[in-house]
């Protein structure tokens, strides 16, 4: 699967809960957790408030210098990569909207 495909794919499964956390999903208010593959590497990130949490990209690789380093280059190209692919296609979906804010 593609990045953005995966990226989008994760997101919409964490947002598609049952109607009583519709609001929260809307506010953003809980911490979301993802891992989606990008370049061959897992790169596990948490969001809350539709904002990415910087010490959450790539933490489980804290330990492995070299494994941390492959996994925030593979972040940064995924993030770059979904920044680009949200601004080429509009939308008033309000969920596009958090998700551009998020990762651009």
């Amino acid at each position: 699967m593609d990045p953005i495909g995966a990226i989008f794919a994760s997101i919409v499964d964490v947002i598609s809960t049952p109607i009583t956390q519709r609001i929260t999903d809307v506010m953003g208010t809980q911490v979301q957790a993802l891992v989606v593959e990008h370049q061959g590497i897992q790169v596990p990130y948490s969001y809350q408030l539709w904002k990415i949490q910087p010490k959450s990209v790539c933490h489980s690789y804290g330990n492995n210098v070299e494994d941390f380093s492959r996994c925030t280059v593979a972040a940064k190209s995924m993030f770059t990569e979904a920044c680009q692919h949200l601004q080429k296609k509009p939308s008033s979906d309000w969920r596009q909207t958090k998700l551009q804010n998020m990762y651009c």
